[in-house]
Formats: structure tokens, C-alpha cells, sequence
């Protein structure tokens, strides 16, 4: 039996995280909204539903680099348009619309102080030194 094949679509961090809170926001998740800056102390502290994106990525970088023919990794581009994305649930009853917002690149710019961006482009260039891996 043949093994199945990975994409995994990456973005800006930053972006990332905007679309991560939210998310979590629309999700119904919590009792009430989280706050823009409790949840970007969350998501530097690597606290997020998926864990820490950074250890996510460079797992996923990884893997395309050794096994080409098995993971395939490229840049988000933007998938929200797709007829399936807009309609339907999944488990819990969630909107499959709750995974897409606006997808424009840069949208972070809009949410984000330059502090906070500044954070998060320290942190990310920390995580990916000498990984090969640059998402600028």
C-alpha cells in the first residue's frame, strides 16, 4: 500500500496569527472573546491550538527537505474562494467559513502595533536560524 502525500500551505507569521485570533473569536471556543493582546502573548509564549507554529513549520520544512517525494511545502496563497470552504461544518458543529477570513497578505498590518510585529519577526528569525528556511 502506498503512503499518502503532504502539501502544507505556510504563511507570514504574522498573518498566521491574525487569522488564529480570529478564529479562535469566531469559533465559539471560549465563553467570551479573547483579547488582541492576551492572545498574542499566548501565541509568542507558543501557546495555540496547534502548539507552537514555529516547531510546526520547521517539522514540516524538515520533512520536504528529506522526503521530497512524500511532503510538499509552499507558500498559502489563498483557498478561501473554493465552494467548500464557504459552506457546510465540520465536527462540533463549526462553520467551515470560520477557517477563512480575508486571506490577504499583510492583512496583519491592520491588527498588529510595529512592536508587536517586531516581536514576532525576532522570534521567527530565532526558531529558523540555520533551518534554510526564510518566510520573508
Amino acid at each position: 500500500m502506498e503512503e499518502g502525500k503532504i502539501v502544507y500551505l505556510c504563511r507570514d507569521i504574522k498573518d498566521t496569527f491574525i487569522s488564529l485570533f480570529h478564529f479562535s473569536n469566531k469559533a465559539n471556543y471560549r465563553p467570551s472573546p479573547i483579547s488582541l493582546e492576551h492572545a498574542f502573548d499566548l501565541f509568542c509564549r507558543g501557546v495555540s491550538l496547534s502548539g507552537p507554529i514555529w516547531d510546526q513549520i520547521l517539522g514540516y520544512w524538515k520533512e520536504s527537505l528529506e522526503r521530497q517525494d512524500k511532503v510538499l511545502f509552499m507558500s498559502f496563497d489563498s483557498i478561501s474562494k473554493l465552494e467548500v470552504n464557504k459552506t457546510g461544518t465540520m465536527v462540533g458543529e463549526i462553520s467551515n467559513d470560520s477557517f477563512f477570513r480575508s486571506g490577504v497578505v499583510g492583512d496583519w498590518k491592520n491588527y498588529l502595533t510595529a512592536e508587536m510585529a517586531s516581536k514576532l519577526d525576532q522570534i521567527t528569525g530565532k526558531k529558523f536560524r540555520d533551518s534554510g528556511l526564510s518566510l520573508t
